[in-house]
């Protein structure tokens, strides 16, 4: 009797193992990394695709943060317009790589999309975006950058497309300009930062800005609060929401509206190996959905700096506004290294992209 119930036991035990492998083989298998599909209860093909950034989940921080909101705007437009066939899932902090690492599996086809500013460092030519005082105010920006017609977006698509096996869907008016927050004093012209430590981020265009007029530092994003925090240096050059999203104001005193750049950093990017996978109606519906989070990304930036600079005070910074002569230092300073800019970006380049942005002044 003993005998027949272990066996009656095990017979059971065999059927459930073998209805859980049965199971697991009617699963959609997205293969070991990326670029998923199955099919939607009407037989269609279904593209699973990841969306990597190093930008901050609007869950955990959902005020001063456009760049993680148009992400996710982007992700829900996307499965909206493509009616589910096409979903993504988000993936922010750089939990998949930082810039650089991103923008390589883009051009590798290990990650189908990319949001965020390809590094000069990765293509000299994405230099001449950043280009110090290259915009006199950011709605300037915006008209030149979110027109797909314009010389701005189609020079970029080129470069991506032809070098870097990437087509780019839409450019985002991306973060107001960057300032200047530190610990040692209120900074003016460009002679108040010569004895500074300053943190920059990781670009040779940047380097060449500011290495002439402070002791340059390149420090990874996610060393930035401890490196202030412990004096490893005395200041940074960031956007104002910025500073309160990733709450540099608690480790600083200073915030001075030098607006020396405005960077890319809202480019949203696929892998030819992907894009090149979809029917016809659905890149136009992932093209409509990205040109709308983009243009949503410049609207909530917009608010995002006007309520940064009221917030940065309640906190209690000193925000100090240059006067016109007072940022005609920095103008100067930065028309100075021009020679430089246009040796490392390209003649052609440079002049391009001058000549297209004064084009909507």
């Amino acid at each position: 009797m003993k005998s027949l119930k272990k066996l009656s036991i095990i017979f059971i035990i065999t059927l459930l193992v073998v209805s859980l492998i049965a199971l697991a083989g009617c699963g959609n298998k997205t293969g070991d990394s990326t670029g998923g599909q199955s099919e939607s209860s009407s037989g269609e093909k279904v593209y699973e695709w990841k969306l990597a950034s190093i930008y901050q989940d609007p869950a955990n921080v959902p005020d001063f943060n456009s760049l993680g909101h148009a992400q996710e705007k982007f992700a829900e437009l996307v499965k909206e317009k493509t009616n589910g066939r096409v979903i993504i899932t988000t993936y922010y902090n750089s939990v998949l790589g930082g810039n650089l690492e991103l923008f390589e599996q883009i051009r590798n086809g290990e990650l189908e999309v990319y949001f965020g500013q390809p590094m000069s460092s990765a293509d000299p030519r994405f230099g001449v975006w950043s280009i110090p005082y290259l915009f006199e105010n950011y709605e300037q920006v915006q008209k030149t950058v979110l027109d797909r017609n314009g010389v701005f977006f189609q020079s970029a698509h080129k470069w991506f497309k032809d070098d870097h096996n990437a087509e780019l869907l839409a450019i985002g008016p991306s973060v107001y300009f960057r300032g200047f927050v530190n610990n040692k004093r209120t900074v003016k012209t460009v002679n108040d930062v010569k004895d500074m430590k300053v943190r920059i981020y990781q670009d040779p265009l940047v380097s060449i800005f500011w290495s002439g007029i402070c002791n340059a530092q390149p420090i990874p994003g996610s060393e930035i609060y401890s490196a202030l925090q412990t004096k490893a240096v005395d200041a940074m050059e960031f956007a104002p929401a910025s500073v309160l999203a990733q709450r540099i104001d608690e480790v600083t005193k200073y915030f001075s509206d030098i607006n020396w750049q405005w960077t890319s950093g809202a480019n949203l990017l696929v892998s030819d190996k992907y894009w090149n996978e979809l029917p016809d109606d659905l890149k136009e519906a992932v093209i409509e959905a990205a040109i709308e989070a983009m243009e949503f990304q410049g609207q909530q930036e917009v608010v995002d700096t006007e309520a940064a600079f009221k917030e940065l005070e309640k906190r209690g910074l000193e925000v100090y506004r240059l006067t016109d002569e007072e940022r005609q230092t920095w103008i100067n300073y930065a028309r100075s290294k021009d020679e430089e800019f246009k040796k490392f970006v390209g003649e052609d380049v440079f002049n391009e992209i001058i000549n297209a942005v004064q084009s909507y002044k």
